[in-house]
């Protein structure tokens, strides 16, 4: 009867939040009461093993994600170094079409001296 009433005045004050986390509190409860192999952690709405990965398929995850780490970082490397060396070149081309240019407007003052 006593707990019948401080439900119901759990329920009136605190309103759905405390039948979501008792509900939360009694499923943590089960979990950490169930033997140690069959330990499960929700990760929205699939089922985690925990503990229950081998060791050997986070070795293969570590180095595929390594290797394949790198052959991005050298091919977005290789791009900006080719983007930089054309940037350069055009660069380097209106530099010498206006020194060019320049060549040329002291040698027609020179002629018209």
């Amino acid at each position: 009867m006593v707990r019948q009433r401080t439900q119901i005045y759990e329920t009136q004050r605190f309103g759905s939040f405390a039948k979501q986390f008792s509900g939360a509190a009694e499923e943590t409860l089960q979990q950490a009461l169930r033997p140690e192999g069959k330990r499960e952690r929700r990760l929205g709405d699939r089922k985690m093993a925990v503990g229950g990965a081998s060791p050997r398929w986070g070795y293969v995850r570590i180095i595929t994600g390594t290797i394949l780490g790198g052959v991005l970082g050298f091919y977005v490397m290789h791009r900006v170094e080719i983007s930089y060396k054309e940037k350069m070149k055009e660069r380097l081309r209106e530099y010498e079409a206006e020194m060019k240019r320049k060549q040329q407007q002291l040698s027609e003052l020179d002629d018209s001296v």
